[in-house]
């Protein structure tokens, strides 16, 4: 609550402090609601601002340490990312996110949400070739340049060994003074400079030099002549920035890895396990592993391999060679298949685990009715392992482990028949077993006073 002697002049406008864990202060005038509480989403200062390396949101509502469930939403090309981030000093970082331009962020506890905003990409600065380099209007922040990122409308291309001095930035290319680039600056503390190169007219490819490059064919957005230069560089810059971000991901989420193999072309070996999540043991049997390159959006001229390659893993754990960029790894047994993304710094100690696989049987009688009572086991090698009774609707629930075959399902009841079913493995776990009602002959004999009588 506010304090007695506030005077509020400006409702809506509050501090939140938190207090200890769950508990905050509110200072100043918050918007009180009909029933008397405080909506944090309208007193929370919040900040989402894109980086060279994702966005970055801040906020007073978010608590160091805890887990939040976060939406990204991108309009350029128009995607959502779902992803878990725990909150530090105020701040959630999601780095490596293919971001293209103006979104907007949900941040959720525990399904509520604690707050949402929206975010625009950095305006750009004005450069022009002079002597083959690029001079910027306006100062530059301090520090060394990592990388750069080339957009000549035609093609698309990460630079290395990219310097500054006293406003003129020096490429390992060559550019055409008469042509038009978007250019992206990145430097080594995160930070980032959008510049718009030349008078927007159309660009011949820039020259090799010594650069370190990956270029793809053909342009992203045509520059705008005339008075839609500004506008231009605006979408070109929206588009870039989701292309200097996947090239990052790419090529820098393990430099250690990348020195040593040649960057982001190639391939990698991976250590991969297979887990059993019904009794987290090893499964030693022949797993297939199929490994594909991750499906992302994609922008004309801008082209991600998706062929796959099939591998077998025996014994629990084997080494498996996929490409140097982040994949989905499909795994398959038994009939049951289970999948996880593998981003570039994750090299060893890859984990595919099977759940345990939910079944459910339904017992009916021959007239298709439920049989409540009844009771099921799970059976093999003449050994009972598991046993469940039928609910009122008839149905048994189980969790099998997608390393169980060649069991028995039985089925009992007092007054039907007894069922069983062979199951190969947990992909052919029966829906329903039927029971036939029991049927017997039954001799009567009667008498009286102890004399049998031929009729009654």
């Amino acid at each position: 609550a506010a304090p007695p002697d506030a005077v509020c002049t400006n409702e809506g406008t509050v501090i939140v402090e938190l207090v200890d864990n769950g508990h905050f202060r509110v200072r100043g005038c918050p918007k009180v609601a009909a029933d008397g509480r405080i909506d944090f989403r309208e007193v929370g200062e919040t900040s989402v601002s894109l980086q060279s390396g994702g966005v970055l949101v801040s906020s007073d509502l978010l608590v160091d340490g805890q887990q939040y469930h976060v939406t990204l939403a991108t309009e350029d090309p128009e995607a959502t990312y779902v992803v878990t981030a725990n909150a530090s000093e105020g701040r959630i970082e999601l780095s490596n996110e293919y971001v293209t331009g103006a979104g907007d962020v949900t941040v959720e506890l525990d399904g509520d949400t604690v707050l949402n905003a929206g975010f625009q990409p950095p305006e750009a600065v004005r450069g022009s070739v002079v002597d083959g380099n690029v001079s910027v209007e306006g100062d530059l922040p301090g520090g060394s340049i990592d990388r750069a990122v080339l957009d000549d409308g035609s093609s698309v291309r990460l630079l290395d060994n990219v310097t500054q001095e006293s406003g003129t930035v020096s490429l390992p290319v060559t550019l055409s003074p008469n042509g038009s680039y978007s250019l992206v600056l990145l430097y080594g503390d995160g930070s980032s400079v959008f510049v718009e190169v030349g008078d927007g007219g159309s660009s011949p490819p820039a020259s090799e030099g010594t650069a370190t490059s990956e270029q793809t064919e053909g342009g992203l957005i045509q520059s705008l002549g005339g008075n839609n230069v500004l506008v231009g560089a605006l979408l070109t810059l929206a588009v870039l920035l989701g292309v200097v971000v996947a090239m990052l991901w790419l090529t820098s989420d393990d430099d250690d890895d990348g020195a040593a193999n040649g960057g982001a072309t190639g391939s990698r070996e991976l250590r991969v396990s297979v887990i059993d999540g019904y009794n987290d043991s090893q499964i030693t049997g022949a797993v297939t592993v199929e490994a594909t390159p991750q499906k992302q959006q994609t922008k004309e001229g801008y082209r991600l391999d998706t062929s796959g390659r099939t591998h077998e893993i025996t014994g629990g754990t084997s080494r498996i060679e996929v490409p140097r960029k982040p994949v989905e790894l499909e795994a398959t047994y038994n009939g049951i298949s289970t999948s996880r993304t593998v981003r570039l710094a994750e090299s060893d100690g890859v984990q595919l685990r099977f759940g345990p696989v939910p079944q459910t049987l339904t017992v009916r009688d021959e007239d298709g009715e439920p049989i409540p009572g009844a009771t099921v086991a799970i059976v093999s090698d003449g050994q009972t392992h598991v046993t469940r009774e039928t609910d009122e609707a008839g149905r048994a629930h189980f969790d099998v482990s997608v390393d169980a075959t060649g069991f028995e399902v039985a089925v009992e009841h007092d007054r039907f028949e007894s069922a069983s079913r062979h199951v190969a493995d947990p992909s052919s776990f029966p829906d329903s077993i039927t029971l036939a009602e029991k049927t017997g002959t039954l001799r009567v004999r009667t008498a009286i006073d102890g004399e049998a009588t031929d009729a009654v």
